[in-house]
């Protein structure tokens, strides 16, 4: 059962945007612990009916005692997310997500771990590896020659500093960075694993069907054009190859020389026509290259393992001419990208100081999960566009601190001194995630986690168990009525994934209901399937931020109350309160919840414009009936927001290098309101006197 659910999960995550999203995340969270429960039960009914000896294998201590360790870390994080329920984090519905996240990669790491000792389970866990590099690829390719239509896979832009030559692949993930780093990952899995199955007395089938799917992963891998997954790649292409013996070596060199040679080839034909090329002829050309360059790596190792020196020497010539060739070609034809443009590294740099200035709030254990989505447009100096933080490592920062950061590093560790230990080339895979997740956004991806654990359990060999005493981790021994510690310790196991399953399908209800409302085209009908979202999941924003547009004022201040219960830091919910405070009358606390929205949300535009508007409407109200006190403090205030929001943009316009994404300015109509504003104050002055 655990195998077929690990397959199914892993097409799945390829399919769902490569789980970047929650609400994806709570249907295949939903699957994994219902099927931990069902494998867990039985042991317990059996317990009960008095089996004298029975024996419960949870894991597997394989070759390396740290192995048990490693498949803990997982659920020690998720705990940490835990104590940060407990103690009121920044927000519950993120930190919620996260909980769950870390608990869906300890389930897919145990099962994962689990299935490569039992039986066949490394070849199926190998199959599930070639079904997602085949789903990402071909997807991909159909989608550029214009058979299938797949949203977002193709990025077209007309920014040289983003895409070279106006569009750049971006598959199934929606993103080229991290695609170009999966795509590294599968072509550096194909490229040891044919120069390890390469001997001279190979078949040429076998060669040809593993070197099969080596030209496709180059070629996209190239469409993405992302430089720092391309840095990554030849990083981990170099850990490697250091692994790989003499004779692999060779073999590695005609293998890498021929297939990038071919892969320019159709990357320079693509790139030119912005990936979107005639399909039939486009196809053809696809594969008569394709196939080309798999004979000519057939060739070339011929050649090379003949006992003719001169023919080995000739071979090895005409790989190094290709590869320096191939390398040429796409430095020459990316240029301007790799010289020139730095524009998304300086934006980088001034998201991770802003970053480390929220880290020194909470340095030990963080804010609780999706810190930096939330608090982002409080800290940032400049009005900049980034609700992730482009490091994995930064991210975890912020959301647990040093203790957070700390676990996950040793958990990278463990899994990297596992592959290193047994000398498994597939460290260079692994060597491509860590490095590049430094400096983008890989790990909020749940396929990056799969490929972590896929790659930790496939590089390290691993012999079926025969026996049921025989290389177990954990034995449990039920005798008669005895309630031992294991068997309690199962049944709280249990206990945490019944939560487990309960809570990721009442989010994922919660999602489901809030979607719907926005298809719906009745009012009464969209805000019924707002009201039954909210009593799936409460902690979620967003349905009470659309809700509270369609109640009246008072049930609006009621709702919005009670989301920043969950979520203190909102700036969308208290902006929405300051609204609500206002139609309700509530003019004492729309000042206070004006501050408040503002001080979390200050590059926003369309606030600071509307504030003043705000403002000077409560205060004319205030001046008409009667309170001519009230309206003059609402008005000063009104004038100091339009102060502090001139200042702001008269500052950022001084700015060197200016990242304004957000195209923050000061408007005419909140010029000319702050003017009303300065105009009213003084009437109201001289009225008084």
């Amino acid at each position: 059962m655990a195998v077929f659910v690990l397959l199914l999960e892993a097409i799945a995550v390829c399919l769902f945007t490569g789980l970047f999203f929650n609400r994806d995340m709570y249907s295949l969270l939903f699957v994994c612990s219902s099927t931990a429960i069902v494998m867990l039960l039985p042991y317990i009914i059996q317990s009960s009916k008095r089996r004298r000896h029975l024996r419960l294998t949870l894991g597997f201590s394989g070759p390396y005692k740290w192995d048990r360790v490693m498949l803990f870390l997982p659920w020690l994080i998720a705990l940490v997310y835990g104590f940060h329920l407990a103690v009121s984090p920044l927000s519950i519905q993120g930190t919620l997500n996260e909980l769950l996240r870390w608990s869906w990669i300890g389930l897919i790491l145990w099962m994962a771990y689990m299935t490569s000792y039992l039986g066949k389970g490394r070849q199926l866990l190998l199959i599930g590896w070639h079904m997602m590099g085949a789903v990402l690829a071909v997807s991909s390719i159909l989608s550029i020659y214009g058979i299938i239509s797949l949203p977002h896979s193709i990025m077209r832009t007309g920014q040289a500093e983003i895409a070279s030559h106006g569009a750049r692949l971006a598959g199934l993930l929606q993103y080229p960075n991290t695609f170009a780093v999966i795509m590294g990952v599968f072509t550096l899995e194909r490229l040891f694993a044919s120069a390890s199955t390469y001997k001279s007395h190979t078949p040429s089938s076998t060669m040809f069907i593993s070197a099969l799917p080596l030209f496709p992963y180059i070629v996209l891998l190239l469409l993405t054009e992302s430089r720092g997954a391309w840095l990554s790649t030849l990083i981990g292409l170099l850990v490697g190859a250091v692994l790989l013996n003499k004779d692999e070596r060779k073999s590695f060199l005609i293998i890498c020389s021929t297939s990038v040679f071919g892969a320019v080839m159709i990357y320079l034909q693509l790139s030119s026509v912005e990936l979107a090329p005639e399909s039939f002829v486009g196809m053809l050309w696809f594969c008569f290259i394709w196939v080309l360059s798999i004979l000519l790596t057939l060739g070339l190792l011929k050649l090379g393992s003949g006992r003719s020196l001169i023919f080995r020497y000739l071979s090895y010539a005409a790989s190094v001419i290709m590869l320096i060739l191939g390398g040429g070609s796409i430095f020459f034809h990316v240029k301007s990208r790799l010289t020139e443009h730095f524009s998304t590294i300086s934006a980088r740099t001034l998201i991770f100081h802003d970053a480390l200035a929220l880290f020194n709030r909470y340095p030990w254990l963080g804010q609780g999960g999706e810190t930096w989505r939330l608090s982002m447009r409080e800290v940032q100096e400049q009005p900049y566009v980034g609700s992730e933080v482009h490091s994995g490592y930064l991210d975890m920062l912020l959301n647990l601190g040093v203790v957070g950061l700390g676990l996950m590093i040793f958990m990278l560790f463990l899994m990297s001194y596992r592959l290193l230990r047994a000398r498994s080339v597939m460290t260079g895979c692994c060597a491509v995630l860590i490095t590049h997740s430094a400096v983008d956004f890989d790990m909020s991806y749940g396929l990056t986690w799969l490929l972590f654990i896929w790659i930790t359990v496939l590089g390290v060999p691993s012999s079926p168990i025969k026996r049921a005493d025989e290389g177990v981790m954990w034995h449990w021994t039920l005798r008669n009525d005895r309630i031992t510690l294991q068997r309690v310790m199962m049944g709280m196991a249990i206990v945490v994934l019944l939560g487990i399953t309960v809570q990721s399908l009442r989010l994922n209800m919660g999602e489901h209901w809030y979607i719907k409302s926005l298809q719906a085209s009745a009012s009464k009908q969209s805000q019924s399937l707002l009201e039954r979202s909210l009593r799936w999941n409460p902690y979620d924003a967003n349905p009470r931020i659309v809700l509270s547009q369609d109640v009246n004022p008072k049930e609006a201040v009621t709702l919005l109350k009670e989301g920043l219960s969950f979520n203190p830091e909102h700036p969308d919910l208290w902006w929405q309160l300051a609204r609500a405070y206002a139609q309700a009358g509530e003019n004492s606390l729309v000042i206070s919840a004006v501050d408040t929205a503002l001080r979390l949300d200050r590059f926003n535009t369309n606030k600071q414009a509307e504030a003043l508007t705000l403002l000077l409407d409560i205060g004319i109200k205030q001046y008409i009936e009667g309170d001519g006190p009230g309206a003059h403090a609402t008005v000063m205030a009104g004038i100091e927001k339009y102060n502090q929001y001139k200042s702001l943009t008269q500052l950022t316009s001084k700015t060197i290098h200016l990242r304004n994404d957000r195209e923050f300015y000061l408007t005419k109509e909140a010029d000319d309101t702050g003017h009303r504003l300065e105009r009213f104050a003084r009437q109201l002055s001289f009225q008084t006197k």
